[in-house]
């Protein structure tokens, strides 16, 4: 039997596998070549420090630490990750003594123009998928996604 048809009836064993070989799919799009003004993962954590700066309120700056957190990444891997950015003069990285949080991230102009400019080129491409796939379709499909991580990140911590 095809696998497509396994997983309409509900074989645990073919949907898993269509679960792997999904995720390796999209994780194998060539979508790296989208992202000219910086990496993905430097894209992903701009992203991050500029919108947990708008929540906070100030609109000044951030702790590693809550960035780190917001990512679920390990302080490290953020932390070499951010020394690319201050290298490319898009962030500022900066101790503060007065605070038991650690070092905080500014985004410079130049970290700001990079990041919209970047924004600007995932939309037009996102805005054509969805004009293909149908935006309803892809608002269900990321909330379904979402809670399928939530019960699977509780399963893994079960294990």
């Amino acid at each position: 039997m095809p696998l497509n048809k396994m997983v309409e009836a509900g074989n645990v064993a073919a949907i898993a596998k269509m679960l792997v070989f999904g995720r390796f799919g999209m994780s194998n799009l060539e979508t790296d070549k989208l992202y000219t003004q910086m990496s993905n993962f430097e894209y992903l954590t701009m992203e991050q420090i500029s919108s947990l700066i708008q929540e906070k309120g100030d609109g000044k700056r951030i702790y590693m630490k809550e960035v780190a957190e917001a990512l679920n990444v390990e302080v490290s891997r953020l932390s070499h990750t951010l020394g690319r950015l201050e290298e490319q003069a898009l962030i500022e990285w900066k101790h503060d003594p007065d605070s038991d949080s650690g070092t905080y991230i500014v985004l410079t102009e130049s970290g700001k123009t990079r990041l919209d400019n970047q924004e600007k080129i995932l939309k037009e491409f996102y805005q054509n998928v969805l004009n293909d796939f149908g935006k309803e379709r892809a608002v269900n499909l990321v909330k379904e996604m979402m809670e399928l991580e939530k019960v699977m990140r509780r399963e893994l911590e079960a294990q």
